[in-house]
């Protein structure tokens, strides 16, 4: 491989758009798991010890897509922790050969709001339905579907309309449009 190859970045919508179809052939306790058996997910993802309660055996043992992308989209985020991240969950996925297939990605464009909020430990019921819906978008079946999906995300803890939409362009930049306030004031001028 020459190095004018090694250096050409693939666009993160590219990448982005393969882990989510890999994440839509997963559910939230299998991911969870699959992570938190990684020495290295622990190392990298330091907010995930909320998900952690060592004082009681009941704890929440999932994790939903927008876990997934906050943590590798946070405003104050290294370009290398995320693509150590990046690889880390496709390597998770099953996919080893990330880091020779995605060496280099041009972020360029990709939201990366504040993410403290859209990584907190929700509950079952708000999980199980952000998994449904994440698959219904993965998979179009929403179309054929009368359901108002910004209905739903009032009950989903630490995700808001604008939150819901990033993470609909994180995952099919091509159909969607972030509402983040960037965006809405660029639409409006």
């Amino acid at each position: 491989m020459g190095n004018e190859e090694l250096n050409k970045k693939v666009m993160w919508y590219e990448v982005y758009r393969e882990l989510a179809e890999l994440l839509a052939k997963i559910e939230g306790e299998e991911l969870y798991k699959r992570c938190f058996e990684e020495d290295e997910f622990l190392e990298l993802h330091p907010w995930t010890q909320k998900f952690i309660d060592y004082e009681h055996e009941e704890t929440l043992k999932t994790l939903d897509p927008m876990h997934i992308f906050a943590s590798i989209n946070s405003s104050r985020m290294r370009e290398e922790l995320r693509l150590k991240r990046i690889h880390l969950y496709f390597k998770i996925l099953g996919i080893n050969d990330s880091k020779e297939k995605y060496p280099n990605i041009n972020f360029t464009g990709c939201p990366s709001p504040v993410t403290i909020s859209l990584m907190a430990a929700r509950n079952e019921k708000s999980q199980k339905r952000i998994w449904k819906v994440f698959k219904e978008i993965m998979n179009e079946s929403y179309k054929n579907k009368k359901i108002d999906y910004f209905d739903l995300i009032t009950n989903w803890y630490g995700i808001a309309i604008e939150s819901f939409t990033i993470l609909l362009f994180w995952i099919d930049a091509k159909n969607f449009l972030p509402l983040d306030k960037n965006t809405v004031s660029l639409l409006r001028s």
